[in-house]
């Protein structure tokens, strides 16, 4: 039973990590959810159940998982929408051609 010996050290090495610093992993995975083309390959979401459930057992607070989670996605989308603001026209004009954005589509998210 290779897979139980698997899951029992990958359980015990999460623990630790949780232990450790599960609010500033709690938080880095929240912040850079938000952020384009890097939150895609981010599973904030399933941190955020992985912290309910380590708070449901005791290890994590659930008060400081609510809070800490509410900063770092807030944090993060307005970093997303500040660099939006600043660079997102030049950067769309300079790469539409790569993923077929036509101007009918820019004057439509214009409006």
């Amino acid at each position: 039973m290779a897979y139980l010996d698997f899951f029992s050290s990958l359980t015990h090495t999460l623990a630790d990590i949780a232990v450790n610093g599960g609010y500033v992993t709690l938080f880095l995975t929240t912040f850079f959810e938000g952020i384009p083309l890097i939150g895609i390959f981010i599973p904030g979401h399933v941190a955020i159940i992985a912290a309910g459930f380590l708070a449901s057992v005791g290890v994590l607070n659930v008060y400081v998982v609510i809070a800490v989670t509410l900063v770092g996605a807030v944090a993060g989308y307005y970093l997303s929408f500040a660099l939006g603001r600043k660079y997102g026209w030049p950067f769309i004009d300079r790469l539409r051609k790569y993923f077929f954005v036509k101007d009918s589509h820019l004057e439509k998210a214009k409006k």
